[in-house]
């Protein structure tokens, strides 16, 4: 074997050995540090986020600014609320 494919074999072994070593790890359940860790207390914002099916790319975002989409944040986040707001194309949308 000459010295490139001696160092490839060598890499290859070190990276093999080192990820089976984790899944043997990560199999005996959580570390001593996973076990100690605590959500911060007096928490006010949420915790239990749930995105929905609605996507949307603003103006400001070039593929969809490419496309011809002039909407802003604001309408975004009016059409997120659930208010009806006009497309760039001049439909009226609205979630249900």
């Amino acid at each position: 074997m000459n010295t490139l494919k001696l160092a490839r074999h060598s890499l290859l072994t070190i990276a093999l050995a080192a990820a089976a070593a984790q899944v043997a790890a990560s199999s005996e359940g959580p570390t001593e540090a996973a076990k100690k860790y605590s959500p911060p207390a007096n928490t006010t914002h949420a915790t239990n986020v749930y995105w929905g099916d609605s996507h949307l790319h603003t103006g400001l975002s070039l593929d969809a600014g490419l496309f011809g989409n002039i909407l802003g944040p604001d309408e975004a986040y009016r059409l997120a609320r659930g208010e009806r707001i006009t497309a760039s194309s001049g439909i009226p949308v609205q979630l249900a």
